[in-house]
């Protein structure tokens, strides 16, 4: 029959990986204000999705408060959450979002989800390198204004287990200062 047109597949493998993910929050420009009275107190927070799911590795990490900060808001601070794709199919996406942290509630200022596909495949490209920092680091948010921040994946295949045996290390210590306790 006649040839009704091209279909082009793109095939991505992507083995399994695990690692950090860390942002560095350099600084927010240009937010809304979001209360009547007083200017904004500015945090950022980061988590992973995936599929649009909130990821299962661990709560939000968030940057410490600026007090009056208004619009705009400098952190040079490191946030991590540790990954690994050893059970989920979907695109791994970072969302950040600036937060006007109140005494009750946080009002959000704007959220911005970066996508971390690119950045997973970087660091398997170059395979004497152990991480990947994403080109980008200017990010617009969805209310206005923008949040600047480094994004790099530091790859560990160990990442878990280390983090096991320094948790059973605490256990251990905090079972110890307990026994000591009881014998005074």
């Amino acid at each position: 029959g006649p040839v009704l047109g091209k279909l082009q597949v793109r095939l991505l493998y992507l083995p399994k990986v695990a690692g950090q993910v860390r942002a560095t929050v350099r600084e927010v420009r240009g937010v809304r204000k979001m209360d009547l009275i007083g200017a904004n107190d500015l945090c950022v927070e980061i988590s992973l999705e995936n599929g649009g799911k909130a990821s299962d590795l661990g709560p939000p990490q968030k940057t410490a408060v600026k007090n009056g900060a208004g619009s705009s808001a400098t952190w040079d601070e490191t946030l991590s959450i540790m990954y690994s794709n050893e059970s989920e199919t979907k695109p791994l996406v970072l969302v950040v979002r600036v937060l006007d942290k109140d005494t009750v509630s946080s009002d959000i200022c704007g959220t911005c989800a970066i996508p971390l596909l690119g950045l997973l495949q970087s660091t398997f490209a170059s395979r004497s390198e152990k991480s990947a920092r994403l080109e980008q680091n200017s990010f617009s948010l969805d209310k206005g204004g923008e949040v600047t921040l480094d994004v790099d994946f530091i790859l560990n295949s160990n990442i878990f287990v280390e983090q096991r045996e320094e948790e059973n290390k605490q256990i251990l210590e905090l079972k110890r200062m307990w026994n000591k306790l009881d014998r005074d």
